[in-house]
């Protein structure tokens, strides 16, 4: 079959019997020979129609792809990863892994770059905070009578102190 494909298209082989228990292929379309160029949005599309097929079936979690786009396409490493990921964990399923797989060295410095300066960028403070009992709204645990009971007794004219209550 040698139709040509749309940009950002795929087309499903399998089920199949592959290593590392590949069960299916997908041929995608990540650049438009002629032009010998990509774009980003078709890239995401392919993310998100992998992360699609991960809920499809319990086969299909885990996935791995190419650097799409990147060689031919002439798109940018870091920016082609990020709508890669975007789109996948858009749609997949929770479970569902994507790996992708970096073959030309300068990209995969510049893709690891990028995720370590993610993962390792510094956090802004967390800061306590608290939220004050109100006495307004719906008696949820139904202890209105006890709380009366008490307040009662807290607030008497009559008891000598001391008072404790635990």
């Amino acid at each position: 079959e040698d139709e040509e494909q749309e940009l950002g298209k795929y087309r499903l082989i399998g089920p199949i019997t592959g290593p590392e228990g590949l069960r299916y292929l997908a041929l995608a379309t990540s650049v438009e020979m002629e032009k010998h160029a990509s774009n980003l949005a078709a890239i995401e599309q392919l993310g998100e129609d992998f992360g699609r097929l991960s809920l499809d079936t319990d086969d299909r979690r885990r996935f791995i792809a190419p650097l799409l786009g990147t060689g031919w396409g002439g798109l940018d490493a870091v920016d082609v990863y990020e709508a890669m990921e975007r789109g996948f964990l858009a749609t997949a399923d929770p479970q569902a892994v994507l790996t992708i797989h970096i073959i030309d060295q300068e990209a995969f410095q510049a893709v690891n770059q990028f995720i370590r300066d993610r993962l390792f960028a510094p956090k802004p403070p967390v800061r306590s905070s608290y939220s004050p009992d109100t006495s307004s709204g719906e008696d949820q645990l139904e202890i209105m009578h006890e709380v009366q009971s008490f307040a009662n007794l807290i607030g008497s004219q009559d008891l000598q102190p001391p008072l404790s209550v635990g």
